[in-house]
Order: structure tokens, then C-alpha cells, then sequence
């Protein structure tokens, strides 16, 4: 007795294209989502970008006024010193 053959049958049925349909149609709604999510990210990354670099620029303002207000502090403190050491002279 010979073997049988093994064959593809080739009729598709209408369910299997429709599974095929929403299989398709699904992975393109994913897709589209994980697009939308990196668009929006995209956004807010841009977003807090401009927010830091606003606050790098306020910190380097910050950072001179105190300077300079510590300076002005040295120098009443010195002032007030010699005031002191002149009343004691007296």
C-alpha cells in the first residue's frame, strides 16, 4: 500500500478572512496608539525642555544677586567693624 500524500488544501473560508481582516485592523489601532503616545510624549519632553532651560536661566540670575547681596554683607560687616573699633578709640 503506498503512502498517502500530504496536500495544502486551498479553500479559504470566510471566517478566516475576517480574522485576518481584524488581526490586520487591530495591529494597525496598535500601532496608531503607540504613534499617538510617542507623539505626546514627544510634546512633553519639548515641553519641560524650555521649562528647565527657563529655570537654568533664573538659577544663573539667582546665583549672581546672591553674590553680590554676600559682598554688600562683607562690606557692612567690615564698615560696622571699623565703626566699633573708632567708638572704642574714643
Amino acid at each position: 500500500m503506498a503512502p498517502a500524500k500530504w496536500h495544502l488544501d486551498i479553500k479559504i473560508t470566510a471566517g478566516l478572512i475576517l480574522t485576518s481582516l481584524l488581526n490586520l485592523g487591530g495591529g494597525i489601532w496598535w500601532a496608531a496608539k503607540i504613534d499617538s503616545a510617542n507623539a505626546t510624549q514627544d510634546a512633553a519632553i519639548t515641553r519641560l525642555e524650555a521649562r528647565q532651560d527657563r529655570i537654568d536661566g533664573a538659577v544663573g540670575a539667582v546665583n549672581e544677586r546672591l553674590a553680590r547681596i554676600e559682598a554688600n554683607q562683607q562690606n557692612q560687616t567690615q564698615l560696622i567693624q571699623e565703626i566699633r573699633q573708632g567708638l572704642l578709640r574714643k
